[in-house]
């Protein structure tokens, strides 16, 4: 994505940076084994060689990537410190409460089922071969203890990427995940040193514009929308106002931001109910007075206690919705506003 959309990323910021999942899982696989022979451990080395060297079958992928990868992550847990926080990234998710048990065991079976349908797909991948230069800036955040992304690959295509800018940035200890291992550094960088060099200068809308830009127009056409305004407003100044699509697709003219005008609907419940309450606040408003009193036309007495503000803001006023006959539909797959033009839907 970054590749094919550079203008969407401001920067492509790895943890862990796979190269050549074939060759990585083969470097491995020759390091798990070399670990086994010093732990002493022949008969794990001789159940490794029975399987063999990835790449693995989708059918025995997991248990034969099991015997590689409880090596290596033993080893990692032994190397990477971090923070002095001991942690299982496994065991910690699991944890996890913002999730039930039935959550819990989904995910274990969702991971099993993606790893097995997904890795064996990308066998073929190479990034030194198939994404040799990006036009964004690149961050690769290493942990120096990692075995499960072998750093010898990772710096290979790290010297011949090109790119606006680069920077390999070494967690001394970290293994696979830095963020995890040591999240006050990897905060440190994220916020001191990849922010300022990537993120456009506060008061500017170059940010907005380039988001709107892009997304507006793919949301008129997914969705068949005509137009669209947007406005972005910072201590009482537009930072960005743009109009995209059309405000009148016969007399083909297009959305302007500064005339054209666009029925915010519900939307515009939020700002009124914000400017009423900073109202009462000021005491030039009371919620329980009868609007009546605020108004310069008079609401007929329907109930038997008069309708107030408070009633307006909880949608307890009594009003009925008129919708009928503002929207008419044509077809199944056709609609028309009332008075207005035709769509598809």
């Amino acid at each position: 994505m970054v590749q094919q959309q550079p203008d969407w990323y401001h920067a492509l910021i790895t943890s862990g940076q796979m190269v050549d999942p074939v060759e990585n899982d083969q470097l491995g696989y020759a390091f798990a084994i070399e670990q086994l022979h010093t732990q002493g451990r022949m008969e794990a080395v001789e159940q490794l060689r029975r399987n063999g060297p990835p790449p693995y079958e989708q059918a025995d992928i997991l248990g034969k990537f099991q015997a590689i990868n409880g090596v290596l992550n033993a080893y990692m847990h032994a190397h990477a410190h971090g923070e002095g926080i001991d942690h299982n990234l496994f065991f910690d998710s699991l944890a996890a409460p913002e999730y039930g048990l039935l959550d819990k065991v989904n995910w274990i079976r969702g991971l099993a089922a993606t790893f097995a349908t997904v890795y064996p797909q990308l066998n073929d991948l190479d990034l030194r071969e198939s994404a040799p230069r990006l036009d964004v800036p690149v961050y690769f955040v290493k942990g120096r203890w990692d075995v499960n992304a072998a750093n010898s690959l990772a710096e290979e295509y790290f010297a011949l990427l090109e790119a606006p800018q680069k920077q390999l940035i070494w967690f001394e200890n970290s293994a696979h995940t830095p963020m995890w291992d040591e999240p006050a550094r990897f905060m440190e960088v994220m916020v001191n040193t990849i922010l300022p060099a990537t993120e456009p200068p506060a008061g500017t809308d170059a940010r907005f514009a380039a988001y709107f830009d892009r997304q507006i127009p793919a949301y008129l056409r997914e969705y068949t929308i005509s137009g669209a305004l947007v406005a972005v407003v910072q201590d009482g100044a537009p930072l960005h106002l743009a109009g995209y699509g059309m405000a009148d697709h016969e007399a083909q003219i297009p959305m302007d931001p500064q005339r054209s005008v666009a029925h915010v609907g519900s939307l515009g419940k939020t700002f009124t109910a914000v400017a009423a309450m900073q109202l009462v606040e000021q005491g030039h408003l009371d919620l329980d007075t009868d609007v009546n009193s605020y108004l310069d036309f008079e609401i007929p007495a329907t109930y038997a206690q008069p309708i107030t503000i408070r009633h307006l803001l909880t949608h307890t006023a009594g009003f009925e919705a008129h919708d009928i006959g503002a929207v008419v539909v044509c077809s199944r797959d056709r609609f028309r506003i009332a008075g207005g033009a035709e769509a598809r839907l």
